[in-house]
């Protein structure tokens, strides 16, 4: 499953977000220029559970991991909410109607009204990681 955030509403960049039934992520920015690019390493949550009728998931994905621009008074984002299945297509079921006649995809997310007194994040983040690697013969 997965959904898309277009902070500033216009279809230009979208935020994805992506994870399977046992929590595995992925991300991306979209752009209708560009297309996907998976280079996007945002840092946010998720856990997946599979049950009987099928799965759940659960996802939280902090403000400082999107760009946005702050404004008095709520935000106007547009958002989509997916379903892919992965075979030997990629096969998307979309929670709102998509026309496959606008080359616009993103400008035909559904808009959501809120985040009042939402701040970006900072630019910058600087997080620790090491390598290692060891051989012997």
């Amino acid at each position: 499953m997965g959904f898309g955030i277009d902070t500033e509403g216009d279809g230009t960049r979208v935020f994805e977000f992506f994870n399977n039934p046992l929590g595995v992520q992925g991300d991306a920015i979209a752009t209708l220029e560009l297309g996907e690019k998976f280079s996007f390493d945002a840092i946010w949550e998720s856990k997946g559970t599979i049950t009987d009728d099928g799965f759940i998931v659960e996802v939280a994905v902090p403000l400082s991991q999107i760009r946005f621009t702050q404004k008095d008074g709520p935000q106007n984002w547009k958002i989509f909410l997916t379903q892919t299945y992965p075979r030997d297509r990629r096969y998307q079921a979309f929670g709102h109607p998509i026309d496959r006649d606008k080359a616009c995809w993103t400008c035909q997310f559904q808009p959501v009204t809120g985040f009042v007194g939402a701040k970006p994040g900072e630019r910058f983040q600087f997080i620790p990681s090491l390598t290692a690697n060891r051989r012997e013969t």
